[in-house]
């Protein structure tokens, strides 16, 4: 009975993946831009920066408002970028693919999804950061990775997970437990000319997202054939608060909204010896 009970669920979910299009949310390269792929074979390395646009620094803190009238004081607060990784395109399926062939991919796309969430599992990928890290938000230092290498293949996508620290997260900090958390913040807010209240959100919800990749045109510009490839992602820091109420929200709420906008408001910059690639706008 489980098992039936399985497969009708897989079965299930088919049938709705096709009714919105035939896996319409996985989409292959487009035949009319073949000269438009990043193809890579090179070393590379990531830097993980901070959008600091509409931001007031302080002493190792920072503070904005948001659209609707919130004023934030962030003094402590941490995210643990998981991993990260450029998508081959090769992976992607093709649409015009048999049931059986969708259903099997479909079975390994779930896999991997777990262990995008932490479980092993995932092929191999050369160019995954996959030692997570603490990284300080409320210091909005940029990161620059070690040295990474590329297989000699074309990407179509970038993936970018936060999720849960662990006992081997990297730069866990000394004087704040995120063990088991995904993120945490601490400050203070007000709206408009009220009194400030302290807040500490915290969550250990995991948010990943698969980024789009897109040549671009950068007048005048001239690239070393021996050049590095550098890979530059820039997080949101007013953007974590946007849409945040915390008169009417409770504090998970509210921390979870804070991931899910640090993911999906991350910006993604290729520049390689060919051109450079960028997430759309």
């Amino acid at each position: 009975m489980p098992l039936r009970a399985g497969l009708m669920a897989v079965g299930a979910l088919l049938v709705t993946v096709c009714q919105l299009g035939c896996f319409s949310g996985v989409e292959g390269p487009d035949p009319d831009a073949q000269g438009s792929e990043l193809q890579l074979s090179g070393d590379l390395v990531y830097t993980l920066d901070w959008d600091r646009t509409g931001v007031v620094f302080g002493e190792g803190s920072w503070s904005a408002s948001n659209e609707l009238g919130f004023e934030f004081e962030i003094d402590q607060a941490y995210a643990v970028t998981y991993s990260l990784e450029l998508v081959p395109c090769d992976p992607v399926p093709d649409l015009d693919a048999g049931i059986g062939d969708m259903a099997s991919w479909l079975l390994e796309w779930l896999g991997s999804r777990r262990a995008h969430a932490g479980h092993s599992g995932s092929p191999f990928n050369p160019t995954r950061l996959g030692q997570s890290m603490v990284e300080s938000v409320h210091e909005a230092r940029a990161y620059v990775s070690p040295v990474m290498s590329s297989q000699d293949v074309a990407y179509c996508q970038f993936h970018y997970l936060v999720a849960r620290a662990h006992g081997g997260t990297q730069r866990l900090p000394d004087a704040y437990d995120l063990m088991g958390q995904s993120a945490a913040f601490a400050g203070r807010w007000r709206r408009g000319p009220g009194a400030w209240s302290d807040f500490e959100w915290r969550t250990n919800l995991p948010w990943g997202e698969v980024i789009s990749l897109d040549r671009v045109d950068v007048p005048g510009a001239e690239f070393e054939s021996n050049a590095m490839t550098r890979v530059r992602l820039q997080r949101p820091l007013r953007g974590l608060l946007k849409s945040l109420d915390p008169e009417s929200m409770s504090p998970t709420v509210l921390a979870n909204i804070m991931v899910k906008q640090l993911v999906q408001g991350t910006e993604v910059q290729i520049e390689t010896p060919q051109g450079v690639w960028r997430s759309p706008p």
